[in-house]
């Protein structure tokens, strides 16, 4: 068996491995990132990319078929899920080449085959090599697992990653959620299958759909699916008539195999500190692995983190809350704090909202339904919350991410220029409205 030596050991080539890779190689590291299947993990090829492929796709079909109806356009084709699958692939094998140059172009060292630990200091490659390393950043991600529904059968329950794979939707469809960090991605796959002509039923958490939303938004959001065609109830099993049962995000850490018995770590999600660091000096972790780390961006941010410090740095993950977005059509997304949540903290609270029906970019973009709403403390000016039912909702979320996170007050944001047309002028209108509250 060969032996090699880097300074840093990356398991898992996903989005947090890929981060943790090209932060310790920036620093000078000699680094290593060992991967048992594909480089872009399950974001790239099961969960992330494919889904918004497929959300892009009925986008672009729900658009063409409005300008049909106003005579803008002669016809509007009918989405062809086959096609759309094609075109998935390509997707994720075009950046699955992008993730290998990127690596390749930062003088990182890829390695193929199954990690498994030896100590904290080695890692076996397969049955052909062990790699030492003076660091190790484990990034392993998750896979799918498919969940017992008591009441159904087996072969009627799909995972998300199955739904993408799909050439027909199903006649009905019955959409959960749940996995990783309570997530709310079922929402798009309830909206996506209603859209394709699925009867979709989803179950209301405690009588909300997406409990992180203030009741105004979400009854926002709820006229979403509705738009479609979802029926929305309070039952809260899976037990249905309905064709399939969709579990949108059940999916488990690759942590079994790993070894981490053998340096003293749990067979689960691991622990990390404000380093990125595990338990075991000198072993990081980030991703689907880590608890709390359950988004794409949160475990890239925090593989930054890890990566770094694994390299010798000794960088601190910033505390602060983290933008959440789902692809429908309006979109849906939220960051920081919520109205309900603000006043049972005990802060003095002062909302603004902006409706889109005045917003000319959204005029154009036909899409005249939507609202963004802005949460402040009534005495410090601070913005705790913002919440939006838009199209383009993602120009919204970013810059209130960054006011929130640099601790921009409603004053500061109101007085933020925007671009005109642009969605993100509905953010500076709602903190402007919470001023005048």
């Amino acid at each position: 068996m060969s032996e090699d030596r880097f300074d840093v050991c990356v398991i898992g080539g996903g989005p947090a491995g890929h981060a943790a890779a090209l932060a310790a190689a920036k620093c000078g590291s000699s680094v290593v990132l060992v991967e048992g299947e594909r480089l872009g993990g399950t974001c790239v090829h099961q969960s992330c990319i494919p889904t918004n492929g497929l959300l892009s796709a009925l986008k672009s079909s729900l658009e063409a078929q409005e300008l049909e109806l106003v005579g803008i356009l002669d016809a509007a084709g009918e989405l062809a899920l086959s096609q759309v699958r094609k075109r998935q692939l390509r997707l994720a094998e075009g950046m699955q080449r992008g993730l290998q140059a990127s690596l390749t172009a930062a003088g990182v060292t890829v390695r193929e085959g199954h990690a498994h630990l030896i100590d904290a200091q080695s890692v076996a490659v397969g049955n052909a090599e062990t790699v030492h390393a003076g660091s190790i950043v484990i990034a392993s991600g998750s896979s799918w697992v498919t969940p017992t529904l008591e009441g159904v059968d087996p072969s009627r329950v799909l995972t998300a990653d199955l739904v993408q794979d799909l050439v027909r939707p199903p006649a009905s469809a019955r959409v959960l959620g749940g996995g990783l960090g309570e997530t709310t991605f079922f929402v798009e796959y309830a909206f996506l299958l209603a859209a394709l002509g699925t009867k979709v039923t989803v179950p209301l958490a405690q009588g909300a759909l997406i409990p992180a939303l203030d009741p105004d938004m979400d009854r926002l959001a709820v006229g979403v699916l509705e738009n479609v065609g979802v029926v929305m109830d309070e039952i809260s099993s899976g037990a249905t008539d309905a064709e399939v049962v969709v579990i949108t995000d059940c999916r488990a850490p690759r942590v079994e195999d790993l070894g981490l018995d053998s340096i003293g770590l749990p067979t689960a999600r691991l622990w990390v500190d404000t380093h990125a660091e595990t338990q075991v000096s000198h072993v990081f972790a980030a991703g689907d692995v880590v608890v709390g780390s359950d988004t794409t961006g949160m475990a890239q941010a925090l593989a930054g983190i890890a990566g770094s410090n694994a390299a010798g740095l000794n960088r601190t993950f910033p505390d602060g809350p983290q933008p959440r977005i789902l692809h429908t059509f309006p979109a849906i997304g939220w960051i920081g704090m919520g109205e309900r949540a603000a006043r049972q903290a005990g802060r003095d609270l002062v909302c603004g909202y902006a409706d889109l029906s005045a917003n000319g970019r959204a005029a154009a973009l036909g899409s005249r339904e939507g609202m963004v709403k802005v949460i402040g403390d009534a005495q410090t000016g601070e913005v705790l919350g913002v919440q939006a039912v838009s199209p383009d909702v993602e120009e919204i979320i970013a810059l209130a991410t960054l006011a929130i996170r640099s601790e921009l007050t409603l004053d500061e944001l109101a007085l933020t220029p925007q671009w005109h047309p642009s969605i993100a002028e509905a953010l500076s209108v709602a903190a402007t409205a919470a001023l005048r509250s």
